[in-house]
């Protein structure tokens, strides 16, 4: 019984870790890094024992999402080539375990790598798989990010009416669900493909629209 309840608590404290890790990613990313490292040590010592199906499922995904972490740092700090390998390993890792929402998640930090790398079509086609899996996984915060980015790379490939398609799609999400941050994205998108068409009123509305979302929401 005593085994079974550290087991619950140990569980418990890998999703804290995780959550912490999350959050701090942008803001800390040598922090979410540490922490990030210590899910994965602690998801490796539950992954030993004797799991419930359920939550043996539960700790994978999470080990996955600890792995992620650290990938997210060596992508950070410039190391694509070394980012690269390790996510390449961890996707084939997610696919075994066959979760839409993992999966999205590993194509989208790997279109990100090697869209770094300067492989525009590679990280197109990385980006659209996540976005159809988390399409999958009903994750509609998740499909508006993958569309983003996918929207910045029509952005940089030239196809301005493909870019407008993407970033309006992902307005209509983001204004849907109030997602904020990323309708403030495409706002800011939106504006610069009119200042393109030398459109600088419709820029302007887009930009003011972003601003006006920034100081209500912060």
């Amino acid at each position: 019984m005593a085994k079974k309840t550290a087991i619950s608590s140990d569980v418990k404290k890998l999703s804290v870790l995780l959550d912490e890790a999350i959050d701090l990613i942008a803001r800390n990313p040598s922090k979410a890094y540490t922490l990030g490292k210590q899910a994965l040590d602690l998801s490796s010592y539950l992954l030993q024992q004797h799991l419930t199906p359920t939550i043996r499922f539960k700790v994978q995904k999470e080990r996955i999402s600890a792995l992620l972490v650290i990938v997210q740092r060596e992508f950070t700090k410039g190391d694509t080539v070394t980012a690269r390998t390790n996510i390449e390993n961890i996707t084939s890792e997610a696919h075994q375990l066959g979760d839409n929402e993992v999966l999205g998640k590993c194509y989208m930090l790997w279109g990100s790598i090697v869209l770094q790398q300067g492989k525009q079509d590679e990280s197109l086609l990385y980006q659209e798989k996540a976005k159809k899996y988390f399409v999958d996984a009903g994750r509609k915060d998740a499909e508006a990010q993958a569309a983003y980015n996918l929207a910045l790379i029509y952005y940089r490939r030239g196809d301005i009416a493909l870019a407008f398609e993407t970033y309006t799609h992902v307005q209509n999400i983001a204004r849907e669900f109030k997602y904020h941050h990323l309708e403030i994205s495409a706002n800011n998108g939106i504006g610069i493909l009119y200042e393109q068409l030398n459109e600088y009123d419709k820029a302007i509305a887009q930009y003011q629209r972003g601003i006006d979302l920034a100081r209500t929401y912060g």
